[in-house]
């Protein structure tokens, strides 16, 4: 179960910068940074940012649970 948690996160991660540039118009991924992406005046700034947290929050608990578990 720890090491499905391991295996979502970079999946989830890479889906979050796929949806971002999905909806954010006028990113051109060969010329654009990613950084971009999360710019102030981007619209979607606000959904971009939460589901950002959520992926912190997962990892922070997912390296939790494994410390937890390495520890015994």
């Amino acid at each position: 179960m720890i090491a499905l948690g391991g295996r979502i996160d970079p999946l989830l991660y890479t889906m979050i910068w796929i949806l971002c540039r999905i909806l954010q118009s006028g990113y051109r991924y060969l010329h654009d940074d990613m950084s971009s992406l999360l710019a102030v005046e981007v619209p979607n700034r606000r959904l971009f940012d939460i589901i950002h947290i959520m992926d912190v929050i997962l990892v922070i608990i997912f390296f939790s649970i494994l410390h937890w578990a390495i520890d015994g």
